[in-house]
């Protein structure tokens, strides 16, 4: 209710968005600068799919909702440095982007996407740099948005650095949804997870 945040939402919705396009033969990403450097569409060429959750007029923060983004605070501040972070592009050719903002705190993010060159895949590298002249800690994440379906046919699956594998439990997840479900430490996934659709 703000008049001054009215005045901000105003000029977000009027004001064209730039969008950088990384595109091969396996994999098309669609990157918004403006809304938090996100990668907001990732399709699959040979099947036109798009992977990622995009243009979700129910979510609860949309249109700054979808695709992936970076995040830097903690659980009282889960949005800083992505959701609403306004990012400039520092270089981009056909297959590779990198953008750079400076994240409230005095930290300087710098995101770099760039495609798999022989398969369907896309590379994040994620660089934060301290600006200030005292050491400080950074908690950093990626926050990915798929839409893979039905959530209860999903299976989940992942090897955690403990060396033990996880199958996720998606009706416990559904089920705590509000809260989400959170893999940290040694339960985290240790090199990859995979999520895969039945149907």
């Amino acid at each position: 209710g703000d008049p001054k945040q009215m005045l901000m939402l105003n000029l977000v919705f009027t004001t064209p968005s730039t969008v950088v396009t990384l595109e091969n033969e396996h994999t098309k990403v669609d990157i918004i600068p403006f809304f938090g450097g996100r990668a907001l569409r990732i399709i699959h060429k040979p099947s036109g799919k798009c992977i990622t959750s995009n243009n979700n007029t129910r979510c609860l923060f949309f249109p700054f909702c979808g695709g992936e983004e970076t995040r830097t605070g903690g659980i009282l501040d889960p949005n800083m440095g992505g959701i609403f972070q306004q990012f400039s592009v520092t270089a981009s050719d056909k297959t590779s982007a990198t953008l750079e903002a400076e994240v409230p705190g005095g930290l300087l993010l710098e995101r770099r996407i760039e495609l798999l060159p022989d398969r369907p895949g896309v590379k994040f590298t994620i660089t934060g740099t301290n600006k200030l002249d005292k050491p400080r800690m950074t908690l950093m994440r990626s926050h990915l948005e798929l839409d893979l379906g039905a959530p209860r046919d999903i299976k989940v699956q992942f090897v955690n650095r403990k060396g033990e594998n996880v199958a996720v439990d998606m009706n416990k997840v559904i089920a705590g949804m509000r809260e989400g479900e959170r893999y940290s430490d040694q339960n985290a996934p240790k090199d990859k997870w995979t999520m895969t659709d039945p149907n």
